[in-house]
């Protein structure tokens, strides 16, 4: 854009300084008055410098519709990376989300994992102790079991769960 500026200028430039000089040329024949006819050599340099005059016109109007559609395709990719850096960033900031969430969701599995060992200890030990008052030992194997696939299920839920996160994050990372 530069390069068409500074032609651009120089053009405009190099077309003034021939108007000026073909003004200063009609002032002159002007002045003088029908006394004293042209020389067939003023006449046509005239028209050669008229005719110099009009291609610069020509070609300066050219270099400027030209720096004119550059500048707003310059504009239109201006905005198309603007564009995709927003992406990018919210891309980022959804990467984060997720690695967050899969943090979360593996403390809470790590938590579910502990306490179904230590149901399955308790189970396996015949220690567990149940909500309920009563001294039943059959009522309490099956709350156990009960609280014991509860636990399971859960865990699994939860590792399913981590497991589609993670695969939605490696997805965004690619």
């Amino acid at each position: 854009m530069e390069f068409s500026k500074a032609a651009v200028s120089r053009v405009v430039e190099a077309s003034d300084r021939l108007q000026r000089r073909v003004e200063e040329l009609c002032q002159r024949v002007y002045s003088r008055g029908d006394s004293e006819p042209l020389s067939e050599a003023a006449q046509a340099h005239t028209r050669e410098l008229g005719r110099e005059n009009r291609r610069l016109q020509d070609l300066a109007t050219q270099l400027q519709e030209k720096h004119h559609r550059i500048s707003l395709e310059y504009s239109e990719l201006q905005d198309k990376v603007t564009s995709a850096e927003t992406k990018v960033l919210e891309m980022e900031t959804t990467v984060e989300d997720l690695q967050w969430d899969i943090e979360k969701l593996r403390k809470r599995e790590q938590k579910l994992n502990k306490h179904l060992a230590e149901a399955l200890e308790q189970l396996n030990s015949g220690y567990y102790v149940s909500g309920s008052s009563s001294g039943f030992q059959g009522g309490q194997i099956t709350l156990s079991m009960q609280k014991f696939e509860m636990l399971n299920a859960e865990l699994e839920e939860n590792q399913e769960l981590a497991n589609s996160r993670m695969a939605e994050l490696e997805k965004l990372q690619a």
